[in-house]
């Protein structure tokens, strides 16, 4: 059986010459640590990023939410002023026949009263 070091070792063969020193490894070390920060702040401005998009979107859902309530309304109040315009038109159409009619009596009075003072004329004068 071959062991995890030899199994290594075939894939690099040059394995066997590699030494590090603490330097080195401190260097390694410390390269990594730069790039885990800077892939660290990169994450957290994209998270930032995401952050901001999120509060934009929930900001626009609570303008449509309002445009949809203040639509609502606009639909009703305009749904209640057609009604009363209607219910006026009716009034209207009422009122004109009322006074068509209030019209006929009036110029039948007058036609009435005005035959009555000429029959009183010609039979005071005996015409």
């Amino acid at each position: 059986m071959v062991d995890r070091d030899q199994q290594d070792n075939r894939y690099n063969p040059n394995r066997e010459n590699i030494t590090a020193s603490q330097r080195d490894l401190d260097d390694l070390h410390r390269k990594f640590d730069e790039h885990y920060a800077e892939r660290m702040d990169r994450i957290e401005k994209k998270l930032n990023q995401l952050t901001d998009a999120v509060v934009s979107i929930a900001r626009a859902e609570e303008k449509i939410a309002v445009l949809i309530e203040d639509t609502r309304e606009i639909k009703e109040t305009l749904n209640t002023n057609i009604n009363r315009i209607h219910q006026l038109e009716i009034d209207n159409e009422r009122n004109k026949s009322s006074l068509k009619n209030l019209g006929m009596f009036f110029w039948t009075a007058i036609s009435a009263i005005t035959t009555v003072v000429v029959a009183i004329v010609i039979s005071s004068y005996g015409i």
